[in-house]
């Protein structure tokens, strides 16, 4: 008996799909479906699970495709995504690769942020593993982001590739060549401190030197509102006088 699993969330019926579908199958797979569907118009098929599919399987999914308001088939493995591709499927739904694993167990934990943590894997690549209440979209409008600052010449790692995490989660993975990271600097040789210090008030002058035009404001977001309110939050707390946070 084939096996299907269901999950409703923000209108959006999830259906998980469980081994190949072929003619063998394809009749139990529709009646399954018919009954999952019912008045949904909103559907996606995880196909994780799925390690091929047939011409008659392909014409359950076109045949359900067509009656849904938005519909795609995400999570699907290289071998499957030829089969879609091949009959020209990829140029009538909306189909999504699997993304690709990576584990980051025994990694070196490099730094950690405001949106999530980030490890070596190798000599030139990071992956920077997000916090589980960051989403799809949180991700990928960060990759964007950093890309815009990339080409406006502000210098960043450079991200390319969204990744799932073997341990959990989601991760972008970013070229950086080995070099250290500014706070083991000032760990493990304290007596540079000036000459630290010198270099990230160097960086910052750089980025301030970054003049972007009228037609590329809209590339990334203002920050200084922001910035503004972090500096009155500091008033009271006993950390600058009055004169520095004037400034």
């Amino acid at each position: 008996m084939y096996k299907l699993e269901s999950n409703l969330t923000n209108e959006i019926l999830t259906i998980t799909f469980f081994g190949a579908i072929d003619s063998s199958n394809a009749e139990e797979v529709d009646r399954l479906l018919r009954e999952q569907i019912k008045e949904n118009k909103n559907v996606t098929f995880d196909f994780e699970n799925v390690n091929y599919i047939s011409s008659a399987g392909l014409r359950i999914i076109l045949k359900f495709a067509k009656g849904l308001e938005n519909f795609e088939v995400i999570n699907v493995s290289n071998d499957v995504y030829d089969i879609f591709d091949m009959t020209g499927f990829t140029q009538i739904i909306k189909v999504k690769k699997a993304l690709r694993v990576i584990s980051i167990e025994g990694k070196e934990l490099i730094g950690e942020g405001y949106m999530g943590r980030v490890y070596r894997l190798n000599d030139e690549t990071i992956i920077k593993v997000f916090y589980r209440n960051s989403t799809i979209d949180d991700i990928k409008r960060e990759i964007s982001l950093a890309k815009k600052a990339f080409i406006l010449g502000i210098p960043t790692a450079i991200p390319f590739d969204l990744v799932k995490v073997k341990e959990g989660g989601y991760g972008s993975v970013f070229e950086l060549l080995k070099s250290s990271c500014f706070n083991k600097l000032f760990q493990n040789h304290p007596e540079n401190e000036d000459q630290y210090v010198k270099m990230y008030i160097n960086l910052l002058k750089e980025m301030m030197k970054i003049k972007v035009n009228d037609a590329d404001k809209g590339l990334i977001p203002s920050k200084r509102d922001e910035a503004v309110q972090f500096v009155k939050g500091l008033r009271g707390e006993d950390i600058f006088n009055e004169d520095v946070l004037d400034k």
